[in-house]
């Protein structure tokens, strides 16, 4: 799922609304999708999981 947001990240970035740019718009998202995913792949590791809410 997550790659799949960061495949059409510019389409999302570009539907979010001002006063922040596209590309900060960008930017901050896709930090979040990448922390997400690398919380996911430490929880696998140790056998957890991630609650996204």
């Amino acid at each position: 799922m997550i790659a799949l947001l960061l495949a059409h990240l510019d389409a999302i970035a570009h539907g979010t609304e001002r006063p922040r740019t596209v590309e900060e718009h960008r930017g901050q998202i896709e930090e979040r999708l990448r922390n997400l995913a690398d919380s996911a792949h430490e929880a696998v590791e140790i056998g957890g999981g991630v609650l996204v809410r």
